[in-house]
C-alpha cells in the first residue's frame, strides 16, 4: 500500500506596490500604475505556470483604477479598499488557517513583522525579485571560471580602460627625450 503525500501549495502574500516600486517592476511603473500591475500579475502568471503549487494574492492600496479589469485565475488580486495593503495583509493572515504556508513578501518592516507575529514567513522584495526572474545563467568561461554577462561586460570595460592607460602612458614615454 502506498501512501499519498499531500501537497502544500505555498501562498504568496505580496505587498503589491511595495514589489511594483521595487527596481525590477521601475520601468513599468514609469509607464502608469496600471501598466505595473498588469507587468506584476503577468509575470506571476508565467511563474505560476512552472510551479503549480504556488499561489500568489497580491494586495494593493486602495480601489482599483477605473475600468480596469484585473483577471487572472492565477493570481488573487485585491484592493485594500478604505484601509491600507498592510493593515488588509495582517487581516488576511489572521484569518488564515494554514499560516505556516504563507511568505509575506514586502520590505515594510511591520508588515514582516506582523507576518511573524502571526505564524508566516517574512520575505524580502529582493529575494521574492530574484524567485521570480533568476539571475541569467552564466554565459561566457574566463579562466575556467563561470561568468554571467553583467560580470564578463565589466570586466571588458575594466580590460579595455586599463589598456587605454598602458597606450596613452606610452604615448608620454615617446614623446619625452
Amino acid at each position: 500500500m502506498s501512501k499519498r503525500t499531500a501537497v502544500v501549495a505555498m501562498t504568496y502574500l505580496i505587498d503589491g506596490y511595495n514589489l511594483i516600486k521595487s527596481s525590477f517592476f521601475g520601468k513599468e511603473e514609469a509607464r502608469g500604475i496600471e501598466q505595473a500591475i498588469s507587468f506584476l500579475i503577468r509575470k506571476l502568471s508565467e511563474f505560476r505556470r512552472k510551479h503549480r503549487t504556488a499561489q500568489f494574492v497580491v494586495v494593493l492600496d486602495g480601489h482599483p483604477p477605473p475600468g480596469f479589469p484585473i483577471i487572472s485565475p492565477a493570481v488573487k488580486t485585491i484592493f485594500s479598499g478604505a484601509i491600507t495593503a498592510d493593515e488588509k495583509i495582517r487581516l488576511i493572515l489572521e484569518k488564515d488557517s494554514q499560516k505556516a504556508s504563507v511568505t509575506v513578501v514586502s520590505n515594510d518592516r511591520q508588515v514582516q513583522a506582523s507576518a511573524v507575529i502571526l505564524g508566516a514567513r517574512p520575505m524580502s522584495v529582493q529575494d521574492f525579485v530574484t524567485l521570480l526572474v533568476p539571475l541569467p545563467k552564466p554565459v561566457r568561461k574566463v579562466a575556467d571560471k563561470l561568468v554571467d554577462s553583467r560580470t564578463a561586460l565589466e570586466i571588458e570595460k575594466e580590460l579595455k580602460a586599463h589598456y587605454e592607460e598602458k597606450e596613452s602612458q606610452r604615448g608620454i614615454e615617446k614623446s619625452r627625450p
